[in-house]
């Protein structure tokens, strides 16, 4: 049986990361988990920002100047919703990607699961590992924030994109995250003895959602990030840090395999 590694992944940094791995690791060893504490809907469409953006990298069409989106955009839907509705203009959205988002809408509204419908894109684009996000129960991240009309609650993409992090927070929810579990598939590697490594590839910010959805109702619990880390050590698992710490993956007990591939997505350190 081939060892596996679960990489846990936000957006941009955490793509670059696991673009990385899946050049030294073989398709069925690489397991990445994609953040959906950032999503929200949108114009109606569900948008899954560090999924897509996992997507667009490892399948070679990213913007690689932004490190989101798609390469070699177009913005026709954009222009003229700045001239019609320009309060709703805040969040880009080019026309490749919401072809990316209108699929996600129809396969959803099918009855499809989300980890379904993120499998189905990544054989449309042709990506190697598997990628499946972290639940495939709606987990939403609101922040209380303090305005000159005082304080209110909203979601994290309007405070993050919109208000570009600009008011005080007083406060962070993850709404849905007590309800949230773990897909079928990352159960089943979380619980496995081929496991041999588990990595974060992002910022706290996108890992602190998956916290409580590390939940597996069908063998083992899991209740928090340190309680994934401990355990996995208890079984000899190597856990690797994130690439905002490159000294943790220097160490001499780190696979020169996983150091190739944070030095192959960190250029500037080389």
């Amino acid at each position: 049986m081939k060892e596996q590694v679960i990489a846990l992944s936000g957006g941009v940094g955490g793509a670059k990361l696991v673009l990385g791995l899946s050049s030294v690791l073989e398709k069925d060893e690489l397991l990445v988990v994609a953040n959906t504490g950032d999503d929200f809907e949108h114009l109606g469409f569900p948008v899954c920002p560090d999924i897509d953006t996992l997507l667009y990298t490892l399948g070679g069409i990213c913007n690689t100047e932004t490190g989101w989106g798609r390469a070699e955009e177009t913005w026709s839907f954009m222009n003229t919703l700045k001239k019609e509705d320009p309060e709703q203009a805040w969040f880009q959205l080019g026309d490749k990607d919401i072809e990316t988002h209108n699929y996600r809408k129809k396969a959803l509204a099918a009855g499809n699961t989300l980890t379904e419908v993120t499998a189905d894109l990544v054989r449309q684009f042709r990506i190697t590992p598997t990628v499946v996000p972290m639940s495939d129960f709606p987990v939403r991240t609101w922040v209380l924030t303090g305005t000159e009309t005082g304080n209110n609650w909203m979601p994290f993409q309007e405070y993050f994109v919109k208000h570009q992090c600009k008011p005080r927070i007083y406060g962070i929810e993850y709404r849905g995250s007590q309800q949230a579990s773990v897909p079928l598939q990352l159960d089943m590697a979380l619980t496995s003895d081929s496991t041999c490594a588990s990595g974060t590839c992002e910022a706290k910010k996108a890992l602190v959602p998956m916290k409580p959805t590390m939940t597996s109702q069908r063998r083992r619990t899991i209740h928090s990030e340190s309680h994934f880390i401990t355990r996995h050590r208890s079984r000899g698992c190597r856990v690797l840090d994130s690439p905002s710490k490159p000294s943790a993956w220097r160490q001499r007990d780190v696979p020169w395999r996983t150091r190739r591939a944070f030095a192959m997505s960190q250029p500037e350190r080389r």
